[in-house]
């Protein structure tokens, strides 16, 4: 269940306390093992000045600030995120841990640059890249030389300046070559990928998994 932030705000504390039960209730059917103590908390969550913070509660519950939205859910304890695949040519290859599908086609360059049409879609220079290409997730201390920049910079400092969720983040599964990164779905390519009027063959990556219905780079 998602709430946006700002009219929560607006609302005297009493009727904040008043909404969060509710969402609480309507989640799971009741309001058993939540305290009164649990709500006075999960209104800190809404206070906090922190772009994303989160409270457990019992009963796998969890509230969650993201951005200018607050999240009611029951924590998924079956979910998986950690792989590493091994590609070795283009083909459809699927990622179970996180529901989603890397489609890859090689193409021959034309004369006018391809452009992706969605951020979900990127097209390298496939002379660039060098197999087996590794897929996996995000892991901290990431870090790449994003398009029309010249210095690396920390993955999660992009995904923090597109908003991306923090549960998210290791759902999107980022695209390696020698060890450096090529592409970040829904994010960035990576400069040393770039098509130019030189390449003569391009690699189109298209990704898509459940994360797309949960969150749209802006």
């Amino acid at each position: 269940m998602s709430l946006h932030l700002n009219p929560l705000l607006a609302l005297h504390p009493s009727l904040q306390r008043r909404v969060l039960r509710a969402a609480i209730k309507k989640l799971t059917g009741s309001l058993r093992k939540i305290s009164h103590a649990n709500i006075v908390a999960a209104l800190g969550i809404l206070h906090n000045p922190a772009p994303q913070s989160e409270l457990h509660l019992a009963r796998r519950i969890l509230i969650k600030k993201r951005y200018n939205r607050i999240i009611v859910e029951r924590k998924d304890s079956s979910v998986q995120e950690d792989f590493t695949y091994q590609i070795e040519r283009p083909g459809v290859y699927s990622i179970k841990e996180i529901n989603g599908c890397l489609y890859l086609t090689e193409l021959r360059a034309t004369e006018e640059l391809p452009l992706a049409s969605s951020p979900w879609e990127a097209f390298l220079d496939a002379e660039k890249l060098h197999y087996p290409l590794t897929i996996r997730p995000f892991r901290p201390g990431d870090r790449m030389i994003p398009l029309g920049m010249k210095g690396r910079k920390k993955v999660q400092d992009l995904f923090v300046d597109n908003k991306v969720p923090l549960e998210l983040r290791t759902r999107i599964p980022l695209v390696f070559s020698k060890g450096e990164i090529a592409w970040v779905p829904g994010i960035r390519i990576g400069e040393n990928y770039k098509v130019t009027p030189n390449t003569s063959k391009v690699l189109k990556l298209r990704f898509e998994g459940k994360i797309l219905s949960e969150f749209q780079p802006g």
